[in-house]
């Protein structure tokens, strides 16, 4: 599903929001065409972090190797509040880490 699914949606979206209600030129006769809109690919862009976050170490996750790829289109189209939520996500993620080495060292 996600060798399928994941590369259709990261592809398309894009394509479906430039002709949407945030990038359509409102002067143009007809408006937008599709109603494909910014919080759609922040909200694509954040089920394909977690995807990868829940899947970093996984056997079977020959998919990681492809991911940047396909999410690269609608890494463009991202808001400030979904990069800090994420960095939030990796900062907390790093200090978990750190505190789990120096137990490892203390003990």
């Amino acid at each position: 599903m996600i060798d399928v699914l994941l590369p259709f949606l990261c592809s398309y979206l894009p394509s479906w929001w430039s002709q949407g209600p945030d990038s359509a030129d409102p002067k143009a006769s007809g408006g937008h065409i599709t109603m494909v809109t910014a919080t759609h690919l922040n909200h694509l862009l954040k089920l394909v972090l977690r995807l990868i976050m829940k899947n970093i170490g996984e056997e079977r996750a020959e998919w990681l190797t492809n991911i940047a790829v396909y999410a690269q289109q609608v890494g463009l189209w991202k808001t400030i509040a979904l990069l800090l939520m994420f960095m939030m996500m990796m900062f907390l993620l790093l200090l978990v880490v750190v505190v789990l080495l120096l137990l490892l060292l203390l003990f």
